[in-house]
């Protein structure tokens, strides 16, 4: 009888647990970014503009990230630019990025929100550099449009680690003596499926909730990041050691190809080599250099893919380290992809 009223109470418990968690609002909002408190808060003024930069907290673990908030307030008549934050930072790094939609508050002004991830870099007190923001007035038949420029101060945050410096003060305890384990709790593998079946309706909920905040924030990652995360995937696919070395030269040359038109805006992936090398010798995107080394590479891949070329492993791996440096060596910033949808399809494919 006891076993009977064990079991009922788990089931009502984890019954009104399902009804709270997929009955909530649909308006309640997942993403941490978006629910962030924040312990620094410092509002800056000039002109019509009014700047206001927040951050989560003064004080980080190393393996912890931060978010950064920055806010501009305007008159609808003026436009605003946010600084490139990701080209400021050195002490930091930026995991992901969300790009609010712009809102109208009861004065009737414009406020442009952008917030950030952070991951830090160094241990100490390190530095969210002064940012600047460049504000105008929007174009008018009357005088000049008056212009201006706010810039912030820094934002210190203490990094710290919960490692002991002393490599020596780790130890391992003995492990414990062999306990065993009771089976009379019958009642428990009676429930037990009823758990798992609930645990698994509580994770579509909330799947489906995530799928309807995913519109409110958009996802940025710079080209250089996408071609890396490419390549490691390509590496773990051993496409070379199964004897697939001309789908291996595809993948890379179509990576090195997604890179080219993410980072410069050529449009190399949907052009013979042929028609982007005419392309690329009119361009000053690129140095003469990359030029010279992008001819020599896309030029080898297409041996290999059309003519059934066997190339040796020396050139397989000259090949990769080529596409590697050219990605590092011109990777920036400045053009930076929206991989919202992306993220959308990775994480469904995770579920």
């Amino acid at each position: 009888m006891a076993q009977r009223l064990n079991c009922h109470k788990l089931f009502c418990i984890l019954l009104v647990g399902l009804v709270c968690l997929c009955g909530c609002d649909q308006k309640t909002n997942d993403d941490p970014m978006e629910s962030a408190s924040y312990v620094i808060d410092k509002p800056y003024y000039k002109g019509p503009l009014r700047v206001k930069v927040r951050v989560s907290d003064k004080q980080a673990m190393l393996s912890d990230l931060l978010t950064l908030e920055l806010s501009a307030e305007t008159k609808s008549n003026y436009e605003v630019q946010f600084p490139a934050v990701a080209e400021t930072l050195k002490q930091f790094r930026i995991r992901s990025w969300s790009d609010q939609p712009e809102t109208l508050s009861e004065n009737g002004t414009i406020i442009k929100t952008n917030q950030y991830r952070l991951e830090p870099l160094e241990l100490g007190q390190c530095e969210i550099p002064p940012l600047t923001f460049n504000f105008k007035q929007k174009g008018t038949s009357g005088p000049p449009p008056e212009t201006g420029t706010l810039t912030t101060e820094s934002v210190w945050i203490e990094v710290t680690t919960s490692l002991p410096t002393d490599p020596n003060a780790f130890g391992i305890a003995d492990i414990d003596d062999v306990v065993e384990i009771k089976t009379r709790c019958t009642w428990l593998w009676i429930c037990l499926p009823i758990a798992c079946l609930l645990a698994l309706g509580i994770g579509i909920g909330l799947r489906i909730k995530s799928k309807k905040t995913i519109g409110n924030r958009r996802l940025y990652k710079s080209a250089h990041e996408i071609a890396f995360e490419t390549l490691k995937a390509m590496a773990q696919e051993n496409l070379v050691e199964q004897g697939r070395v001309r789908e291996f030269y595809e993948k890379l040359s179509t990576c090195l190809r997604q890179y080219i038109e993410n980072r410069f805006r050529l449009r190399a992936p949907e052009q013979t080599t042929e028609e982007f090398l005419d392309q690329l010798r009119t361009s000053d995107a690129l140095k003469l250099e990359h030029k010279q080394q992008l001819q020599e590479f896309l030029k080898h891949c297409d041996l290999v893919k059309f003519a059934r070329y066997r190339p040796s492993n020396e050139q397989i791996n000259k090949s990769l380290t080529m596409a590697e440096k050219f990605i590092e060596k011109t990777k920036s910033e400045e053009h930076l992809v929206d991989v919202t949808e992306a993220q959308s399809v990775k994480e469904e494919g995770g579920l």
